[in-house]
């Protein structure tokens, strides 16, 4: 964790890089979703806590431009 990082950058105002401390410190909410995927399988009543995507991106403020989110992971996933 003392290497882990989140970066939102891009289509932005204010790109910025949390670290996890700083991460951890964003609102965290409990959550029960669906979650349904493109190949035909669905979980029901999935429990989660965490950050909403919508805050994270809330920090950078999105330009007009902003059309699309990529996501790439620690092991370029």
């Amino acid at each position: 964790l003392e290497q882990w990082q989140l970066e939102i950058a891009g289509e932005c105002e204010r790109p910025c890089r949390l670290d996890w401390s700083a991460f951890l410190a964003l609102e965290q909410v409990e959550d029960v979703s669906d979650f349904h995927c493109v190949t035909g399988w669905s979980k029901l009543d999935v429990r989660w806590a965490g950050v909403r995507l919508s805050t994270a991106i809330a920090l950078v403020e999105p330009t007009e431009h902003a059309r699309f989110v990529a996501f790439t992971a620690y092991d370029d996933y």
